[in-house]
């Protein structure tokens, strides 16, 4: 086996460890979320978080400009999902969560299976400002006039790496800077290694 071959062999498993061993990190409190149970949710808008979002709420899990999409129940619209960060839950306009972080998305006849790998879930049974002023920005990016939105119960969902697997379909959103600066380092060790070979 030339050492090219090794090298590529040593690039692709240090890749595909790094990816599992950062994956199926699953942070979430799902005490209070039972409300989501067999519920429909439709996506109401698409916004981009604000500076002015970041210094009010100052949350260290979104960055200016992340996208976040909102999701009000079908049968209670007084029911809202918040999905922030961009996953590709965002292609789907309506969606059902299924357990933990898998969540499916009715647009089609047969429904399409999202896992998110690493996600933060934290279900609310009061209304909060944060989401109030989550979804009044997304209707005002959409050139709705914003309206007070009256919300019994939230959930806020922190996606950071998902797949969308349905049809053999997978889209990984990509890997972190952390992640990538291992694997340069791996690759370049294996390199050398075998260049003294």
């Amino acid at each position: 086996m030339s050492s090219r071959h090794i090298f590529y062999i040593s690039f692709f498993s240090c890749a595909l460890l790094l990816h599992t061993a950062f994956t199926y990190n699953i942070n979430s409190s799902l005490e209070y979320c039972g409300y989501l149970s067999q519920r429909v949710f439709k996506q109401r808008c698409i916004g981009l978080y604000t500076a002015t979002m970041l210094a009010k709420y100052m949350d260290g899990k979104m960055r200016h400009l992340n996208q976040f999409a909102v999701y009000a129940a079908e049968d209670d619209p007084r029911i809202y999902f918040l999905a922030l960060r961009k996953s590709v839950m965002h292609f789907c306009r309506r969606i059902q969560w299924k357990n933990n972080t898998e969540f499916e998305c009715l647009d089609h006849d047969k429904p399409e299976r999202i896992l998110l790998l690493k996600a933060e879930i934290h279900c609310f049974q009061f209304p909060l400002d944060y989401c109030v002023d989550l979804v009044q920005l997304c209707e005002v990016e959409n050139h709705r006039k914003p309206v007070l939105p009256e919300i019994k119960e939230n959930a806020i969902l922190y996606a950071m790496r998902s797949i969308l697997a349905e049809a053999g379909a997978a889209f990984i959103q990509p890997f972190t800077k952390l992640q990538l600066l291992v694997i340069f380092a791996l690759v370049y060790c294996a390199y050398k290694s075998i260049g003294n070979i």
